[in-house]
């Protein structure tokens, strides 16, 4: 879900709408458009959240960072490690299936979708597609004339 406003509002009341909208967008992606169970997004053609009930076409996950260290090749915070969680973890065990542990068994994602690291990357790892395109910060003009990430493609598309 996106939600978009316009308004004039104090910066303080401004700010609570802001944080309002961040977590009901959040909330929309897992939660059962059909009976408000938890849920993950589904494809194909439009994503919907739906529960294992309501599930219907291929499992999507969508995240803010890259999600394997071990393929972030040089993606991360720059110079400063004490930062790398914010921009990876290494959730790889969460993209093969995994045997039942009493709790069910783990059926991962087919895609998974991720920014903020200012990468393009498209990869298989374990049973899921891992996909970035980011366009990263704009050129500082005059020092810089070109976005961050010179593969960002504006016409990438991805078929579910």
């Amino acid at each position: 879900m996106r939600f978009y406003w316009d308004g004039s509002l104090s910066p303080q009341a401004s700010a609570t709408v802001e944080e309002a909208i961040d977590l009901a967008e959040a909330r929309s992606a897992c939660t059962c458009e059909v009976c408000s169970a938890e849920g993950r997004l589904y494809g194909p053609r439009w994503l919907t959240t739906r529960c294992e009930a309501h599930a219907q076409g291929r499992s999507v996950e969508i995240k803010p960072g890259l999600d394997s260290a071990r393929d972030a090749a040089g993606a991360g915070s720059g110079n400063d490690p004490r930062l790398d969680p914010a921009y990876r973890n290494d959730l790889t065990s969460l993209m093969s299936p995994s045997p039942d542990d009493g709790r069910g068994s783990l059926r991962p994602p087919d895609l998974w979708i991720y920014g903020h690291t200012h990468e393009s990357f498209d990869a298989v790892i374990g049973a899921t597609r891992a996909v970035s395109n980011a366009k990263g910060y704009e050129p500082w003009l005059p020092l810089q004339r070109a976005w961050d990430n010179p593969r960002f493609d504006p016409n990438f598309m991805i078929e579910i």
